[in-house]
């Protein structure tokens, strides 16, 4: 991960030390997002993948919350917009390796690799679908829809926008070194969201205190 690059002069090495940095509330919002782990999170076959996506999603929202915080948003509208706003790909994931092992898609391979591709494909659809059907508040299935092109996004748009940066955030810590943070500072979305390059530096400090505290969610 890219977290020690940006964790600032001490090394977190403690639960403790990570809530001291982020705050006891946060560390009880991820606690509650964990709920989600064994229902939502869990597909046999998949342990890798689906390991990214759920840390993918709790990192998100902690960033997220940490956007809107700098900006004087409503931080948990964001916070739980960017924790579903890719809840459509476990579930999918769940349906299609439960059918595949079952033999009722027909579909002539249906192997790991077709699976993903299908995933990608549909998730979108099937977040917002989930959205409707869990009657999740309007913002999330907007964010949904919309966080990967801001732009299209007609109401809540903090929540899309912070979201879309925060999913950045996510990918960029649980690559590998070689991902760069410019990719970060470079992304429409900073000069949407008003942000400068001192408030990017600032998010990218506060990642290993993030990376550690998913670890015990």
């Amino acid at each position: 991960s890219n977290s020690s690059i940006y964790g600032g002069n001490v090394e977190i090495v403690s639960l403790q030390q990570a809530v001291t940095r982020l705050g006891m509330r946060l560390m009880g919002e991820i606690a509650i997002a964990a709920s989600l782990k064994d229902n939502i999170f869990a597909v046999p076959g998949f342990e890798e993948e689906i390991d990214y996506m759920w840390k993918h999603s709790l990192a998100s929202s902690a960033f997220a919350k940490e956007i809107s915080k700098l900006r004087r948003r409503n931080v948990e509208s964001a916070y739980l917009s960017a924790l579903l706003h890719q809840v459509g790909k476990p579930v999918l994931l769940n349906i299609l390796n439960s059918k595949r092992l079952r033999k009722k898609l027909r579909i002539k391979e249906l192997n790991k690799e077709t699976i993903l591709e299908l995933m990608e494909l549909l998730s979108q659809s099937v977040g917002l679908k989930l959205a409707e059907k869990w009657e999740l508040p309007d913002q999330i299935a907007i964010t949904i829809q919309h966080w990967t092109d801001f732009s299209k996004a007609e109401r809540f748009k903090d929540e899309v926008m912070a979201t879309c940066l925060a999913s950045q955030f996510a990918s960029f810590l649980f690559q590998d070194e070689s991902k760069e943070a410019s990719d970060i500072y470079e992304h429409p979305v900073v000069d949407e969201l008003n942000l400068y390059p001192d408030d990017i530096e600032g998010l990218l400090q506060k990642s290993e205190a993030i990376e550690e505290l998913i670890k015990f969610a």
